[in-house]
Parts: structure tokens; sequence; C-alpha cells
């Protein structure tokens, strides 16, 4: 069971209160490592005959080795992170156990074992007054967009200078400058450390039925969710579903292709299909413009070759070419919706690994890697 929870991305009790979630999580690894020595110790004392003390040592032993794998286990879960707190803080709830057991065994409460205990006791919540500490400083240091209404009212908190836009949204030869179409914002302009856009997620095969239509259908995925964020819906399975099957209709009888969309043909549907005019496409950006975008408080699409991004949870080796919705960051790591899994909400990848990734569909899926830098961007 502790192996599954860790296994979970971005695991929470669902609490908006910073106190209230590490509490509660903090509770939870109290029990289950108090439960998981209970059982270690039954082994040694009961199956194997050792004396309490031998029993206890080699139980106490035993959790911290699995409590170290663990925090090492969550290091590779996107979204999760090893910490030696959490390995000390697991150790002290099993040390907490111990002193439990053996004064169930010997039926006596001593004065020394009520003082390990009240010694175990203050060290965990000392530990767990840290992480509380901790958690309120990453949230003031975090911006979250729920809706377009709280991206517009924090605009202003990202100051950029005037020639920003200059570039945005230029395709193909309209530009003299478009092979420098960068993103002229004020390099010394302050943005958030982390930044969370609350983007509704869905796979682009909602009920896991992964035929020809919804393999390729990460392009109408990414748009679908961008438009429900614009709008303020949630997005549940069935409206997923008729949205994707929608558009795939559409594009057939418009475009009479769905398959392997560019950035620019992503926003033509976008206006065709739903109207949104305000879509635009940068080229040949830094990476480093992916961070000033988002801390806009609006989502971007972007186009990559799929297998450079190396998601385990592909089928492999990848998709040739995919598009992805990049919904926030913390610090190097891009926080994403990305539909080709179902484990894509909150996806996390390296900015590094992301941005090589990124490259416009070229017109030939084996040429995908001479594709342009391109992402699509909400004004």
């Amino acid at each position: 069971m502790i192996f599954y929870l860790s296994s979970i991305p971005d695991l929470n009790m669902g609490s908006s209160n910073v106190t209230l979630e590490v509490v509660a999580r903090k509770a939870g690894h109290l029990a289950e490592y108090a439960i998981l020595l209970w059982l270690v110790w039954r082994i040694f004392y009961y199956s194997w005959n050792l004396v309490m003390r031998d029993a206890l040592v080699l139980t106490l032993a035993a959790v911290l080795f699995y409590a170290t794998s663990d925090e090492f286990h969550q290091t590779f879960i996107p979204g999760r992170s090893g910490r030696f707190i959490d390995v000390v803080f697991d150790f002290l709830s099993a040390l907490l156990a111990t002193q439990i057991i053996v004064t169930k065994i010997t039926g006596q409460l001593k004065k020394h074992t009520i003082f390990i205990v009240a010694i175990i006791a203050l060290a965990i919540s000392g530990l767990t007054f840290q992480m509380i500490e901790e958690g309120n400083n990453i949230a003031k240091n975090t911006v979250v967009f729920s809706s377009p209404v709280d991206s517009s009212q924090n605009q202003n908190n990202i100051v950029t200078s005037n020639n920003e836009n200059k570039n945005v949204g230029v395709t193909g030869s309209q530009s003299s400058n478009d092979n420098n179409a960068n993103i002229n914002a004020n390099t010394n302009a302050p943005i958030p450390e982390r930044v969370l856009i609350k983007v509704p997620f869905t796979p682009q095969a909602p009920f896991a039925q992964w035929d020809q239509f919804h393999e390729e259908a990460c392009e109408e995925t990414a748009l679908i969710m961008v438009k429900y964020f614009l709008d303020g819906k949630p997005l549940d399975p069935n409206t997923a579903e008729n949205e994707i099957q929608k558009m795939i209709k559409f594009e057939i009888t418009k475009y009479d292709n769905y398959i392997d969309s560019s950035a620019q043909e992503i926003v033509t549907l976008a206006r065709d299909f739903y109207g949104i005019n305000n879509m635009k496409v940068v080229y040949d950006f830094k990476k480093e413009d992916l961070k000033k975008y988002l801390a806009r408080g609006k989502p971007i699409i972007i186009p990559a070759a799929g297998q450079m991004l190396g998601n385990p949870n592909f089928k492999y080796p990848g998709p040739p070419y995919h598009a992805v919705v990049l919904i926030g960051y913390d610090g190097d790591t891009i926080i994403t919706n990305d539909s080709g899994t179902r484990k894509g909400a909150g996806y996390r990848y390296n900015i590094n690994t992301l941005y090589n990734a990124i490259h416009d569909f070229p017109g030939n899926r084996d040429k995908i890697t001479e594709g342009r830098k391109a992402m699509i961007i909400v004004e």
C-alpha cells in the first residue's frame, strides 16, 4: 500500500489549507509505518522466536531500509520527490510504535518509556511544524490561476516591455524577422517562482479506446482542454469524447484531414471550430520564454517530437508527433496536461527535455526534428 501511494503523482489529501494538508499526510505516514513495523515485528518475534530486543532491532532496521527505498522510489514519480526529512519522520513513527509494543507485551508502563514516548512525540511534532512552514513558503511563492479572470487580474504583476508582442503570431514568410521571432520580454522583469494554471484534463482516449481516431487526437484534445479552461467549465469523459468526435468530423469535412496538424493549423482549427480568435503562434523562442508566458496565467500548446519527451507512460516508443498543454512550472520543471496518457494530469517534464522536444510538424513525421520551435499562446 505504501508503494502504491508513493506511485501516485502529486498525491494530496485535497485540502486547500497547507497546515491541514501536511498534518493529514503526516498522520497517514505515522499510521502506515506503525502498521508496517508491527507486521514485520510479528515475523521476527513470533515466527523466528527472537527475544524482544533482537526482534525490535531487526524490525527497525528493516523499516528504516524500506523508508529510505520508498523515498528513492519517489524520485522517479512525476510530481514527487525523495526527502531525507521524510525518512526521519517515518523512522520516528516506527520508533514510537515500538514503545507501544513493548508496553503491550510487558504489560507495564515504565517511567523511562513515558520519557522516550514524549521525546519522540516532540520530535515528530517539530518535524511536522517544519514541514508546515516549508509548505507555507512554497504556497506564498506559487501563483495559482483558476480561471481566465485570475489571469487578467494578475497580468499587472508581470512587467514586460512594449515590444514584447512584436513578433507574436508570425507565420511563414509574413515577417523578415521570422527567423528571430523571440519574445522580447524585459529580461529583468520578475516572474513568480512557481505557477500553476488549473486547466481541466482529459486523455485523448477518455474511455481508453485507443483506435486510430484517438491515437491521432492529441492536437484536438489539447485544444479542447484550453477551450474549457477559457470558458471556466469542467471537462468530464463524456463531454471530452463528444468534443473529440465532433472536432474530428469537422476537420474531415472542412479540411479533408485530421492527422498531424501543425501549430498554425491548430490555431486555424481553434478559430474555425470554436471561434477563438486570440490564439497566436510564436516561433524560434528561448526556453526561458515558456515561463514568461505561463506567468501570464494562460496555458500554452506546444507541438513536439513525442519520442524525445521520454514519457514512460507512452506506449513504446511513443508518438512521432505529439501536442501537449503546458499549465505551469516549478523551478526547472514544466507542468503539463499530457493527453497521451491517462496519467498525464499535471505531468512534469524537465524544461530542457521539453524544450529540446519542441518541433512543429514539418509535413513529414520522419523529419519531425527538422520542425521549428513553435508554441501556441492565448493573448
